[in-house]
């Protein structure tokens, strides 16, 4: 007689729970989004017969630090898999932690950004660690008993992938995302020197067809989905083919409205935009990184500061709003880098822009170069997350980098022509009193005379 008893049937298909942990706070994202690794992996599994659930922490909490995990099911998995990037690793591996506390049974697996980079310290936690693309070898981290780290292979086609399952997300339903997520590319040859992407997708890009985007937007707007973000990283990169996609929206009568990322070089196309602003494109976010040109050399950015002003007057000409976002503390800025970028937003108006403060992120060729030059003063993944300083900088101590920056998000947000300056003031409450105790520490953490370029820049105008 064949055993069909529960526990034999969970053997047999495990239950599985994958779980996106959060940072301890991201100011950045405004809008509440979930990634789309975990949610991959579980339509797979789930299409072949697993038991599946997603929880992203983005969108409601499965942890607390003393009550542990809050979602039964999750302690009931047979299999665990956590996805981490380097701001969310030291959640990550709290969670991971804690359910081998509760269930020593359950399988643990950790993948993302960060265990890929850093595979033999993730592992410490896990099971396994799979690096890299994870969905051609979860079946077999799953439902195997492989231990150790599992490398990832890339997507070659990526219509070999099943179209994400929303409802696998917990707590989902239609109103609860801002934006509903999509992704129609993966890679990106530009591999600017602290950037990630590369490490994780390769230089090289994949895109689905056409007909098979066209078909999933067909039928989240079916399911009443208006709003959505491409989550490609340049979202035209082929020119042609985003605009045989977006010809493809029109002829379909696909009414939404959109955003992207893209390079400054779409405004070298006035029929792209054109196309963009009449399929329903609302706001574009760009890489501008900074308009020191000294500093887009150093990141390897492969683009000029009239590319982007050109790109900012060529978006307003086409009602389409820009996001301006830059990475500020680059050996080559001064507290003048921030005073002309204050400048340079007062003059093109761009609708919201976003100052990260440069961090090492490990993979990248930044991070090894800061680790070559002993300039990482502390490991706390937490503190990775572009709203802290975790390097020794060469024209500014640490705290006076952190006092600039901060110094460039009010003059932005309190701008006349922006209505957003109360909602900064009120992340800004949130982030300083999270962050106090860095607050305190940080004024006593100084850049060794080795590291300096030069007499410090500017020390006085830390209130200016």
């Amino acid at each position: 007689m064949t055993n069909t008893s529960p526990r034999h049937r969970s053997l047999a298909r495990p239950k599985v729970s994958f779980i996106e942990p959060c940072a301890d706070f991201n100011g950045y994202n405004f809008v509440r989004l979930p990634l789309l690794g975990h949610l991959s992996l579980g339509t797979i599994l789930k299409n072949n017969g697993h038991d599946v659930r997603c929880y992203s922490e983005n969108l409601r909490k499965v942890y607390h630090h003393r009550r542990g995990i809050t979602e039964k099911r999750i302690l009931e998995s047979d299999v665990v898999g956590i996805s981490i990037m380097t701001p969310t690793a030291n959640r990550g591996y709290a969670i991971a932690d804690t359910i081998r506390k509760a269930n020593p049974k359950a399988r643990i697996i950790i993948g993302g950004s960060h265990a890929t980079a850093l595979p033999d310290e993730a592992l410490r936690h896990a099971d396994a660690v799979v690096t890299g693309e994870g969905e051609g070898r979860i079946l077999e981290a799953v439902n195997g008993n492989t231990k150790g780290i599992i490398n990832g292979e890339r997507v070659r086609n990526l219509d070999d992938l099943p179209v994400v399952d929303l409802k696998l997300l917990q707590g989902f339903h239609p109103g609860l995302l801002s934006l509903t997520p999509i992704a129609t590319s993966r890679g990106c040859p530009f591999d600017c020197s602290f950037c990630s992407v590369t490490q994780m997708f390769g230089r090289r890009y994949r895109f689905r067809s056409n007909e098979p985007v066209l078909d999933e937007l067909e039928m989240r707007t079916k399911a009443g989905f208006t709003k959505f973000f491409f989550y490609d990283d340049n979202f035209a990169a082929d020119k042609t083919r985003t605009k045989k996609l977006l010809e493809g929206m029109l002829r379909r009568n696909i009414r939404i409205y959109w955003a992207c990322q893209a390079r400054v070089d779409i405004a070298r196309d006035d029929e792209l935009l054109d196309l963009m602003k009449r399929t329903g494109c609302v706001s574009v976010a760009l890489g501008v990184e900074s308009v020191n040109p000294r500093t887009l050399e150093d990141y390897n950015k492969k683009q000029s500061v009239a590319d982007v002003v050109n790109c900012i007057v060529k978006l307003k000409a086409h009602k389409i709003r820009t996001l301006c976002m830059f990475v500020m503390g680059s050996d080559s800025d001064t507290p003048l880098t921030m005073r002309e970028t204050v400048r340079f937003l007062k003059r093109w108006k761009p609708r919201y822009a976003q100052f990260s403060i440069l961090f090492p992120i490990p993979g990248t060729r930044f991070y090894d170069q800061m680790l070559r030059e002993g300039r990482i003063w502390t490991r706390n993944w937490s503190l990775f997350d572009g709203g802290h300083v975790v390097t020794y900088p060469k024209n500014f101590t640490p705290i006076q980098l952190l006092d600039q920056v901060r110094w460039t998000w009010k003059q932005f947000y309190s701008m006349p022509w922006l209505a957003g300056y109360s909602v900064f003031r009120y992340f800004l409450w949130r982030w300083e009193r999270i962050n106090r105790k860095y607050l305190l520490h940080l004024p006593s953490v100084k850049v060794p005379e080795e590291i300096r370029a030069a007499p410090l820049v500017g020390a006085s105008e830390r209130s200016a």
